[in-house]
C-alpha cells in the first residue's frame, strides 16, 4: 500500500538529518540523531523552542521510539548512497560525506531552511549533552514538563 504522506516516513527523516548532520558537525550515534530530530521537531511541545515544525500535537514526547526506528533505516539508506559515512570505530557514528553536504547545502526550501534554524535553537540550549540525557529528558517531557 502506498503512503498518501511523505510525513513520518524515512524518506523525510533522510532529509532531516542531512540537514542535522551538517549543524552538529561532528561524528553522532543513531541515537543521539534521534533524540536531536524529535527534539528539534517538536521544539514548542518539549519546551527548546518557540513552535513545532510539523504542526502541535500532544503526542510528541512519545514519538522518540518511532523515529529511533526512522533514524536507523534512513541513516542505513543514506549511507548506501554515499551521503553519511558509518565510523564503526569511534562507537558506531555517522557522519556526513562530500556529497551529503553538497546536498543538504543545495536543500534551500522554506521547510529546510526553518528546520536549519531550528536544530541551531535546540543545539544551543542542548550543548554537549549525551544521547542518554536527551532520551530522559524527552521521556521527562511526557510527564511533568522538565528543564534541560
Amino acid at each position: 500500500m502506498m503512503s498518501e504522506s511523505l510525513l513520518d516516513t524515512s524518506y523525510e527523516t533522510e532529509l532531516r538529518l542531512l540537514i542535522l548532520l551538517r549543524a552538529v558537525d561532528s561524528a553522532v550515534t543513531c541515537e543521539y540523531l534521534a533524540a536531536l530530530d524529535t527534539l528539534t521537531v517538536n521544539a514548542k511541545t518539549l519546551g527548546v523552542g518557540d513552535r513545532n515544525l510539523n504542526g502541535d500535537h500532544r503526542f510528541a514526547a512519545g514519538e522518540l521510539e518511532h523515529r529511533l526506528s526512522l533514524v536507523n533505516d534512513a541513516l542505513k539508506d543514506l549511507a548506501l548512497r554515499g551521503l553519511v559515512a558509518y565510523k564503526p570505530e569511534k562507537s558506531g557514528t555517522y557522519i556526513l560525506t562530500r556529497d551529503g553536504r553538497r546536498t543538504a547545502n543545495a536543500m534551500t526550501t522554506a521547510y529546510s531552511k526553518q528546520l536549519a534554524v531550528m536544530v541551531q535553537t535546540a543545539l544551543k540550549q542542548l550543548g554537549d549533552k549525551s544521547e542518554e540525557c536527551l532520551f530522559n529528558f524527552i521521556t521527562e517531557q511526557a510527564v511533568v514538563g522538565g528543564d534541560l
